[in-house]
């Protein structure tokens, strides 16, 4: 289905919440959209069997909100704009594509009949039965009814389309109509539009296998009533235990009670809808192998997000709640690789080589030991029964290594639990964006995991495999193994290499990543070190010998020093849990997208809403969704200013995980005020901005690991 663009409808700030207006008319679009949502009652209106929800308080509030934000203020930027339209006009042409219908109303219509909450819902009172359900409230009856109506006569014009009939229920004005099948599974949905007193309501019916339609009449009754009388259905989501605890955990210390948005995810139960609504986007066997080995332990992801035109510009705090399995298990079969718990906490201390021109940082705490034994069922499930210790095993027998080893107890058991990564984009950009350092812990032996690298590498492929001494500042060598390897769409299934699959994708996914249909003659180089007890992995090995000369100095990290890095973690320390924290990542957003847009000026590389987009329709078509023309021709002034810091924390409770995320200005950032940003220059005051130490250390900063004053420690 399709939204028509025109006039005062191409408001940016309208087309920003695209997905969220319009889906009061597009039921059939909510699987395909990432909105969060805000605080409301509107929850008691969705059955117990929500899978997934996502409510608004109050959209023109959450709009005029959004306007304040440093986004908003770019969506306005006429440098901006025409890029953005020239964008959304392409992905609503998909879309239209896609529904092969076209409903011919215009965003401002409805963003103009919409006074308050909005709420979307995907519901399954039964196996069989699947429909998508939006609700909100309006200002003026008349307004809706001059809207509807234009929806009818725009509905009966489309090829396949049938008007059922209209009737009435608890007062309620309800049409019924038939849509053409998007997705040829069983049959024509049923689709119902109407309104009440106080809301306007849609409902996508999907028709599966076994669905008697008179279930889904079923279903809008019982909605409809449950409005009409203002009163909660018997069983609603509101009082679901996967919904309600969450919930209650996210708001328990008051200070988000108050917020815009909420949503709500029913893990494995959404999964397992979506996919007999979108069986192009999931896979039944994938899903039903993950519950199998015990991820079915997630039972619903829940969350908030809260909007401010101060420091913060937004918050994001959800729960992922996974309450233990019994009295003595948290996590069963290879679900137990979840539990992220660690003795030391170790996630402050950066690494030496972490320098101020770094854009973003991961430390993450992982059971590596754990990780890699619990995998074993898993894997086992996915490529058949002993795969995993048939690929252990090849490791101990192959005659062909100069000595044999024990990949877990040479490699795996010498490892810590911590990994951290940095981003560290070049000017000018180069062919790809890969500078990008992967670094796991070493624990106990770093001796011993050198020597299991090197018998690694000398059992594969010596024309795909090379070797660089690295002499250090410091006196040590160090030697970088290099990889090479092949874009192969073929798979063996009894290959499984611990090290090849590694990910090494950029933390914005920004490089240039080669097409499945390229094939083999693809050559893409990894490098592998070892240095100061951690293992280094890099895409760009001109990179890693940078990484291995910033290492071998003994000296504290230049990115603790940084406004920027102080100001998000700032952030962050006020908002995480006092609980264990599992994960902290803080980007800023400006370094990393200036990258991309050279590459993507270049027609080297795509954008991460480009990509996200193209992948969501499985468009494998080089066709660009943006107008390169169209691009503001100075990033710097144009876009950078708007660019903030973001950050992420997440900290281990009982029953889950709480994750925290904010948006937070750049120190000295100004973008949210109501004056003109674009061709602004940068004055000699503002530059040093970025340069002037703290007045303080940061709570987060510690010393880097000292560097060992063993000779034969440098040496490994």
């Amino acid at each position: 289905m399709m939204i028509n663009i025109g006039g005062d409808s191409r408001k940016t700030r309208a087309n920003i919440l695209l997905g969220l207006v319009a889906a009061i008319f597009l039921p059939s679009l909510v699987l395909s959209s990432s909105f969060k949502t805000a605080h409301g009652q509107t929850e008691r209106f969705f059955p117990e069997s929500t899978k997934g929800f996502v409510t608004v308080t109050n959209l023109s509030e959450l709009i005029r909100k959004i306007d304040e934000t440093s986004f908003g203020k770019m969506s306005k930027d006429p440098n901006v704009k025409a890029f953005l339209d020239d964008f959304i006009k392409e992905v609503l042409n998909r879309i239209r594509k896609k529904s092969q219908v076209s409903l011919g109303i215009d965003l401002k219509e409805l963003e103009d009949i919409i006074s308050g909450e909005v709420a979307i819902g995907l519901i399954q009172p039964k196996p069989n039965l699947l429909g998508v359900v939006t609700i909100a409230q309006f200002t003026k009856k008349e307004d809706v009814d001059n809207v509807l109506e234009k929806l009818k006569t725009g509905l009966l014009k489309q090829k396949g389309v049938t008007l059922k009939k209209e009737i009435v229920i608890d007062g309620a004005n309800v049409t019924h109509y038939e849509f053409p099948d998007p997705f040829g599974i069983a049959g024509p949905p049923q689709v119902f539009y109407g309104r009440n007193d106080k809301w306007v309501f849609s409902y996508y019916g999907s028709v599966i296998p076994k669905t008697e339609k008179n279930d889904h009449i079923a279903e809008v009754k019982k909605i409809i009533s449950a409005l009409s009388a203002n009163k909660s259905l018997n069983k609603s989501l509101a009082d679901h235990p996967a919904y309600k605890i969450p919930m209650e955990r996210i708001i328990a210390d008051g200070k988000y009670s108050e917020h815009e948005v909420r949503w709500f995810v029913d893990g494995f139960g959404f999964v397992d809808a979506a996919a007999r609504i979108w069986p192009e986007q999931f896979s039944d066997q994938q899903i039903g192998t993950f519950k199998k080995v015990g991820f079915g332990a997630i039972k619903s992801i829940t969350g908030i997000a809260k909007f401010s035109g101060g420091k913060r510009e937004s918050l994001v705090r959800g729960f992922v709640y996974a309450p233990p399995v019994d009295a003595e298990n948290r996590f069963i079969s290879s679900a137990k690789m979840l539990d992220f718990t660690d003795k030391t906490n170790r996630l402050n201390e950066v690494p030496g080589w972490a320098t101020q021109s770094s854009a973003s940082y991961l430390a993450i705490h992982l059971q590596l030991l754990k990780v890699f034994d619990a995998a074993e069922d898993l894997v086992d499930e996915l490529y058949g029964k002993e795969t995993y210790n048939r690929a252990l095993n090849s490791f101990k027998t192959n005659i062909r290594l100069p000595r044999n080893f024990d990949l877990r107890d040479d490699l795996m058991a010498n490892l810590g639990n911590r990994i951290t990564a940095v981003r560290d984009p070049k000017f000018p950009v180069e062919k790809e964006n890969r500078r990008f350092i992967f670094a796991v812990d070493i624990e106990k032996n770093a001796a011993d995991v050198l020597k299991t690298l090197d018998g690694y590498m000398a059992n594969e492929d010596q024309n795909l495999v090379s070797r660089k001494i690295v002499k250090t500042d410091a006196g040590d060598s160090i030697t970088i193994y290099i990889r090479k390897t092949e874009d192969d769409s073929e798979t063996d299934p009894m290959d499984i290499d611990p090290l090849d699959d590694l990910d090494l994708g950029d933390d914005l996914d920004l490089e240039e990543k080669p097409k499945k249909s390229a094939g083999v003659g693809v050559i893409q180089e990894v490098g592998y070190a070892v240095q100061q007890n951690q293992i280094l992995i890099s895409p760009d090995v001109r990179f890693l010998e940078e990484i291995i000369q910033l290492g071998s100095q003994d000296k504290m990290p230049e990115l603790v020093e940084q406004p920027w890095y102080k100001e998000v973690n700032s952030e962050l320390d006020k908002i995480k849990n006092s609980t264990f924290e599992s994960l902290r990542y803080v980007q800023r957003l400006d370094l990393p997208y200036k990258a991309a847009i050279e590459l993507f000026k270049q027609n080297k590389g795509e954008l991460p809403i480009e990509k996200m987009v193209k992948d969501l329709f499985k468009d494998e078509s080089d066709k660009r969704l943006f107008d390169v023309k169209k691009l503001p021709k100075d990033f710097d002034k144009s876009i950078a200013p708007y660019l903030n810091l973001i950050g992420w924390s997440m900290t281990t409770e009982p029953d889950g995980w709480m994750l925290n995320g904010v948006l937070v200005k750049k120190p000295g950032n100004d973008t949210t005020q109501d004056k003109p940003i674009a061709g602004k220059k940068t004055t000699d005051k503002e530059k040093p901005a970025d340069k002037k130490p703290a007045d303080k250390k940061p709570a987060d900063k510690k010393p880097a690991a000292k560097k060992s004053s063993s000779k034969k420690e440098k040496k490994s």
